[in-house]
């Protein structure tokens, strides 16, 4: 039986949820207070509160599971943490997704969120004056941030359904009026995120084949093939390009992105209704409502009928992408830069970077 305390808290957490899709309704129409909202995979939405619970929702009963915790739920992938904040000229949105399931905000390290390394980059082609590496380098980061987006958006997708249908009988196979953006969402991830495939791609054959000119991460493979070279950046793009192998994640997204745009729409992949409905126990005993939309594991193999969560698989993509962002950009003429505002003159500082990618990397900040 739900008490006062439980009405409130939902309803809280509901109203906290409903201003997040209101995204275009002036600020006086929202009546949620600021907070933070941490995303789940397979839709499910968690909410810390200041004695450091979390609170999940939903469950297979409707109610608000409370964790004592100060760390998210084991069990459960999160996809991001999405922070509002209330401001004079509206609610403001903080989106940082979170890679390799380790909780952090974009203010932790200036080079986990890979937008912000690649404008950084921008700044030192530009104080070079190159400025064809830094339009390519604001061309990654642009793409990034419109990925990083799209990746928000799909999981703000998975809640509608969830809550929508969080009713339903387990395993029903439904279909809904977000079915339609969710889809559009989609397609705009792989779109954008193959952006940055190419981009990453015309930058390495600037900084390190000569200024070789090439559009797209397919040439610049090509090119690869017809020459020997023992270059550390080209040895790791031919295998991770390379789809017959357990390692060529960018050969996959390329032809998830390829069938989508060229061939067929999303539900093709799976069929007509392509979102299953689930009761999700966790580590915890509780039981909590899921949904999952299935794509195939492996879009390379047409006899792999294995499936995956599309959410899932976008968020390792997203990831795969930021670090191999990260050991281009460790191995880059240009080091990140940033304008030091602090006593006297300004000046430029630079990080220095290392590791194989931001997780295990570090970027120490220089004089330049």
């Amino acid at each position: 039986m739900m008490t006062s305390t439980d009405n409130t808290e939902r309803e809280d957490l509901s109203r906290l949820v409903a201003e997040a899709f209101a995204k275009t309704k002036p600020l006086a129409r929202f009546s949620s207070r600021s907070g933070t909202l941490y995303r789940f995979q397979h839709g499910i939405l968690a909410k810390q509160d200041p004695s450091g619970r979390f609170k999940l929702w939903p469950t297979a009963d409707g109610q608000i599971l409370y964790l004592e915790s100060d760390t998210p739920p084991i069990g459960l992938s999160l996809i991001g943490v999405e922070k509002f904040t209330r401001r004079v000229d509206g609610l403001m949105r903080e989106w940082s997704p979170i890679f390799r399931n380790e909780v952090r905000t974009l203010s932790d390290n200036l080079f986990y969120e890979p937008a912000r390394l690649w404008r950084q980059i921008a700044v030192a082609a530009a104080v070079a004056k190159d400025t064809e590496a830094l339009q390519i380098a604001q061309g990654i980061a642009y793409s990034f941030t419109g990925a990083s987006i799209r990746l928000r958006d799909l999981a703000e997708n998975y809640t509608r359904q969830l809550m929508q249908y969080r009713h339903y009988s387990i395993g029903a196979w439904l279909r809904s009026s977000y079915d339609e953006e969710l889809f559009v969402n989609t397609h705009s991830f792989f779109v954008e995120l193959c952006a940055v495939r190419d981009h990453i791609a015309q930058y390495v054959a600037k900084t390190r084949f000569n200024g070789q000119k090439v559009d797209s991460m397919a040439r610049l493979r090509d090119y690869l093939h017809r020459i020997t070279t023992n270059d550390a950046v080209a040895t790791l793009i031919l295998k991770i390009t390379d789809g017959s192998v357990r390692d060529g994640w960018m050969a996959r997204l390329s032809r998830y992105r390829n069938i989508i745009v060229h061939q067929n729409p999303l539900p093709a992949l799976e069929g007509a209704d392509a979102a299953d409905w689930k009761d999700l126990p966790l580590a915890t005993g509780q039981i909590m409502k899921s949904i999952s939309i299935h794509i195939p594991d492996d879009p390379c193999d047409i006899h792999n009928q294995a499936k995956c969560d599309l959410l899932d698989r976008c968020a390792d993509m997203l990831a795969n992408m930021a670090s191999f962002s990260w050991y281009v950009a460790k191995n880059s003429p240009y080091l990140p830069v940033i304008e030091s505002l602090g006593p006297g003159p300004p000046k430029l500082l630079r990080y220095v970077l290392s590791g194989n990618d931001p997780w295990s990397g570090t970027a120490v900040l220089q004089d330049r």
